[in-house]
């Protein structure tokens, strides 16, 4: 079934979009306040909604948001993956996934949809499998993609720039650029997905090292305002840990006191 742009949650008459109005959700702009820090426009937003619905291989159980408009601002249904997990059995913060609720109190009472578990795997699980293949896919097609995107910009500037009437430009935003919008979309999303795995892996290996606690504090200044490489100390010794160079408690002494 082809997915619609959502209409509920906006009002036409004041321009306000609230989407935490639909239901009892736990909402959070943790890792999407840094890319969109400010009040969208509609195009940002009609943008940010083919992101997570359209390029996006999952479907969620029943008519839930994964992403929503709070006056203007982006924030991720975090309630919802939290349920799909715990449906499971699992609990998203000891996930890949648990990057995207952040240091959330393990004892905070999330709101939890009950979903069934058949139902998730029958809808996760094909997702999953996508969403792999395609990072592959695009990861071997990137190179091509950036060395052939400024050229086709430039190019497509002067096809807007020579359109003579909204019949020609809706034509171009058709036919050209929203599916190119759409391909550039997919190609970032499985470029996050191949970034953000490592990330998300060391801090579960780090949380098991040394505690949630203080793996927080040691992953808080990896990209800090100097640049300062001293951060990166902790994950040396990590990858040290790992390949079996450093054994564990040589690097938990050093760790916890911030060496």
């Amino acid at each position: 079934m082809a997915r619609t742009f959502p209409k509920s949650g906006y009002d036409p008459v004041t321009g306000d979009w609230n989407d935490s109005l639909k239901g009892d959700y736990f909402w959070s702009n943790v890792n999407v306040s840094e890319a969109v820090p400010d009040v969208m426009t509609p195009s940002t937003w009609s943008l940010w909604w083919i992101y997570h619905y359209e390029v996006s291989p999952f479907e969620f159980p029943g008519d839930h948001l994964m992403c929503g408009n709070i006056c203007g601002r982006p924030y991720l249904n975090l309630g919802l993956l939290c349920s799909i997990y715990r449906a499971l059995g699992r609990d998203v913060r000891q996930e890949m996934q648990g990057d995207m609720v952040g240091s959330v109190p393990s004892d905070l009472d999330l709101p939890i949809i009950q979903f069934s578990p058949l139902v998730v795997l029958w809808k996760g699980l094909p997702a999953m499998f996508k969403a792999r293949q395609d990072a592959r896919h695009d990861s071997k097609k990137l190179p091509e993609f950036l060395h052939t995107n400024p050229g086709w910009c430039q190019s497509m500037r002067s096809h807007i720039q020579n359109s003579k009437d909204l019949p020609g430009l809706l034509s171009i935003w058709m036919n050209a650029i929203r599916p190119k919008i759409v391909n550039s979309l997919r190609m970032l999303r499985s470029v996050a997905m191949t970034l953000a795995d490592p990330a998300s892996k060391l801090r579960m290996d780090l949380s098991m090292l040394v505690g949630e606690a203080d793996a927080n504090t040691l992953l808080s200044n990896l990209s800090g305002s100097h640049g300062n490489m001293e951060s990166l100390g902790p994950l040396v010794g990590l990858r040290k840990v790992q390949i079996g160079e450093l054994s564990r408690e040589e690097y938990m002494v050093p760790a916890r006191l911030g060496a």
